[in-house]
This record gives C-alpha cells, structure tokens and sequence, in this order.
C-alpha cells in the first residue's frame, strides 16, 4: 500500500474520531475535552495534508513522527497507567488510566489499544516504504556506476 493513501486514511479515521468524541459525550474510544479533541484533529489533519501532498518524503517523516508518537503514548499507558476514573468521557474505573495532563489529556485502556494499532500501522509502512526507497536507490547506483565504465 502507497504510504500518501495509508497517511490520508488514517489522517481522516483520526479527524472523524475527533468530532464524533466533541458530539458524543460518551465513548471508550474516542478523545474527550476540547485540547484532546483539537490535538487530534491536528494529526490527523497533518497525515491527511502529507499524504495530499505531491513529495512522498512528507507523508513518510508524518507517518514517522506520529506513529512514534502513538506507539510512546500506547507504551505510556500500559507501563505507567494506574487504577483511576477518568475526568471525562466514560466514568468508569479504568486498570490502566494514563493521565498526561490531569483533565486534559487521559488516556484509557482502549486508547493504549488504538494507539499501538495506529502508531504499529505507521511505523511499518514507514519502514516499507524506507526499504522501497533504499532498494530503488542502490538500483540507480548500480546502474550509473555501469554507464561510467
């Protein structure tokens, strides 16, 4: 898969999750609070304008940066997430409620889930695309050093 078609699909599951977690006042899933739901529309609108975009360079270091970014938060939660109920969203006891930003940016066990979902998705087609690129570069090489003999 193309990593511009990968970063538009994503980019658009994360903005759309944002304005259904500003319209729904419950849900596991999605982000509640407006700096949560206006940080995730920024990513996702910058994997949606990286893979809009014409250089193929951009969506690979978007797809980069925010799929380390989902994998660290992902990571965050599982190994520092403790017992709490969240400050909004669903008001349920959560095992593994990872709070950033007391009442800004809490993350629950789902959260982990999608984060390490998102940033697992990223991060490998990253690095696919990274070997596409460095397999058609020694192609080049190898085929100019032919010319100069």
């Amino acid at each position: 898969m193309d990593i511009q078609k990968l970063c538009i699909g994503v980019g658009c599951v994360i903005m759309i999750a944002a304005l259904f977690g500003a319209f729904l006042p419950e849900g596991d899933i999605l982000p509640h609070g407006i700096f949560s739901i206006i940080s995730y529309f920024v990513l996702g609108l910058i994997l949606l304008a990286s893979g809009i975009n014409k250089r193929k360079v951009r969506a690979r270091n978007a797809a980069l940066g925010i799929g380390i970014l989902f994998i660290l938060l992902g990571l965050g939660g599982f190994l520092f997430g403790e017992q709490g109920i969240p400050s909004h969203g669903s008001f349920r006891v959560d095992d593994k409620l990872f709070t950033l930003v007391p009442g800004i940016f809490e993350f629950e066990t789902l959260n982990h889930m999608s984060h390490f979902l998102l940033g697992g998705l990223l991060l490998i087609s990253f690095y696919i695309e990274k070997k596409k690129e460095d397999a058609f570069s020694k192609i080049t090489v190898y085929l100019q050093t032919r010319r100069v003999r």
